[in-house]
């Protein structure tokens, strides 16, 4: 490996002190806009998770602790669809010298042969008989509904971790690295290119850590990434890697790094 001359400013007492790349704004300001913009994007998928958790909890509770009571259809209503009529029924039961009253959806073939009055046992949980109880009649199925919210919070917080990891987890690390991360050189072993909206650049590298640390082998790591500074690698190239003391796995080309560190004053 060819001879490799660190960054001066690599050379100082850690943790270093650090600035964003490109002007003070480039990773700090600019992304406040988009972060307060997902934010309340953020939210929801936090309330998405409770309500998962709550109605598991809930099924649960009214499946293990749940009481039989008798209910009775008391109207039966046919909403006009795009698709076809939609059928439903309204419903009360009686728990505790009260009265609850509820919809549910029914299949033609079942709502046809329904009747006003016609009694079912409808599943009650005591601290919550509205919310926590299951009709004995019609399309309900409580694990049909779990699964439901279930798959809506997966694919909301799915789609919700792209953004949080660019805006908040990528930015953190990469200013970790740069104020805690040991430094050594690396050797480039491949470059690859493709358009996609620009040129986007991945970069395979090759390095040691430390002598007298735990990995005295080479490690491999590789990026994707944009910008001038990536479109300039080459293979053969020597560079800086700073990788963290604890999980030397876990590295970053400073030349692509988000921050940049200063010299003290």
């Amino acid at each position: 490996m060819a001879a490799h001359d660190f960054e001066p400013e690599l050379d100082q007492p850690l943790p270093r002190h650090v600035t964003p790349r490109e002007g003070g704004c480039a990773y700090g300001c600019a992304l406040w806009p988009v972060r307060l913009f997902i934010l309340p994007h953020t939210l929801a998928g936090v309330f998405l998770i409770f309500m998962v958790l709550s109605r598991i909890v809930l099924c649960l509770g009214v499946w293990l602790a749940g009481t039989d009571v008798e209910g009775r259809i008391v109207r039966k209503i046919e909403t006009p669809g795009k698709k076809g009529p939609h059928y439903s029924a309204e419903y009360v039961y009686t728990f505790e010298q009260a009265d609850y009253s509820a919809t549910v959806s029914m299949h033609a073939d079942e709502w046809a042969l329904a009747r006003e009055g016609q009694t079912f046992n409808v599943r009650v949980l005591e601290p919550g008989p509205e919310g926590g109880h299951w009709p004995g009649v019609g399309n309900f199925s409580p694990l049909a509904d779990v699964l439901g919210l279930c798959f809506m919070a997966l694919f909301w917080n799915g789609i919700l971790s792209v953004f949080l990891y660019h805006l908040y987890y990528q930015p953190w690390r990469h200013r970790w690295m740069v104020r805690w991360g040991h430094a050594t050189q690396a050797i480039v072993r491949a470059v690859e290119k493709w358009e996609n909206k620009g040129t986007n650049v991945r970069i395979k590298y090759e390095y040691a850590v430390l002598p007298g640390e735990i990995f005295s082998r080479v490690l491999r790591g590789s990026v994707t990434a944009t910008g001038k500074e990536a479109e300039a690698m080459k293979v053969g190239d020597v560079v800086t890697v700073l990788y963290s003391p604890r999980r030397p796995r876990r590295s970053l080309l400073y030349t692509l790094a988000m921050f940049k560190a200063v010299p003290r004053k």
